[in-house]
């Protein structure tokens, strides 16, 4: 049986005209996740971003994105099975929107 902690929850979208875009990978060898901020279309850019990773043994690991800083990129503790990465975006206004939420296979080379 699947925790619920491992269970993605579904995505908002933004109420805007605006797009942001994140790459998530997984290391086929070490397991580390890496979350890169790769741009957004419009203006106005996110404030940051908090990312986590849960493993399916329960061990929870955070990051923050902070563009605006120059911080796009983090890797995170990543299991060799499935984890759960979540990305919830924070607006200039304040305004929080969850735009990842998926399980990450690991898949060795």
């Amino acid at each position: 049986m699947i925790s619920e902690a491992l269970v993605p929850r579904p995505r908002q979208l933004i109420p805007t005209d605006q797009k942001y875009y994140f790459q998530v990978q997984k290391n086929p060898v070490t397991a580390r996740i890496s979350v890169i901020f790769t741009g957004s279309s419009g203006i106005n850019g996110i404030s940051s971003a908090d990312v986590k990773v849960t493993q399916p043994g329960g061990a929870v690991a955070t990051g923050i994105h902070q563009p605006l800083k120059g911080i796009t990129e983090i890797t995170l503790d990543g299991s060799k099975e499935a984890d759960r990465v979540e990305i919830i975006a924070r607006m200039p206004d304040g305004e929080t929107y969850r735009v990842y939420d998926e399980l990450v296979p690991f898949t060795e080379r």
